[in-house]
């Protein structure tokens, strides 16, 4: 039996025998049947394998509306997660001797896709929606536990400053303020469109 989220997930890169491995929780699911014939085609377009591959994430809201949340430039983990773990595949062969750190309560996707990236490893942007995530789950709930588990990979994976860390821990505040306060202007600042649910 599994001890928790990422013990099971650490279950099924022990298991996983494909070329690129791909988290959904029980509640996500791909952005359309589509999804991975698409980013296939442009993995084998690159002729390189990229050790990580990403696209935008759909989030699902109370109204059961999608809103398109873009994927950020993969330098964006200096400061936080770029886009939804579920919207990020892993190869295999950069997964080599890494697992998910079960010590974290909330960022061990953080943790684990930054060791990768410190490794210099080949990335590629897709430029469609990966995933539907469900809005409020576990990492939004859980804010706080997130930002200090972000400040330990921002210490010992990425080796930032001090002063870096205290900015970067100043914006978080400031966006979660205007996340849980202001939504819609949250909302409007970084979601592309509202998409009726069909």
């Amino acid at each position: 039996m599994d001890r928790g989220l990422y013990d099971a997930m650490n279950n099924g890169l022990a298991r996983a025998r494909g070329q690129y491995v791909i988290f959904m929780n029980s509640a996500d699911c791909f952005a359309g049947p589509s999804v991975l014939e698409v980013v296939k085609q442009r993995i084998e377009a690159t002729k390189k394998g990229p050790a990580i591959v990403f696209g935008d994430g759909f989030e699902r809201t109370a109204d059961s509306g999608l809103v398109l949340k873009p994927a950020r430039p993969i330098h964006w983990l200096n400061y936080g997660m770029h886009t939804h773990h579920q919207a990020i595949l892993y190869s295999r062969e950069a997964l080599s001797g890494l697992t998910y750190d079960e010590s974290f309560k909330v960022s061990a996707d953080y943790d684990l896709t930054c060791r990768i990236y410190r490794r210099n490893a080949t990335s590629l942007a897709v430029d469609i929606p990966i995933c539907i995530f469900l809005r409020g789950v576990q990492s939004n709930q859980r804010a706080g536990l997130g930002r200090s588990d972000n400040w330990r990979v921002q210490r010992d994976v990425l080796r930032q400053s001090l002063g870096r860390r205290i900015l970067t821990r100043m914006a978080y505040l400031v966006s979660y303020a205007i996340r849980k306060e202001l939504r819609p202007i949250y909302d409007w600042f970084r979601f592309q469109r509202v998409h009726p649910q069909g």
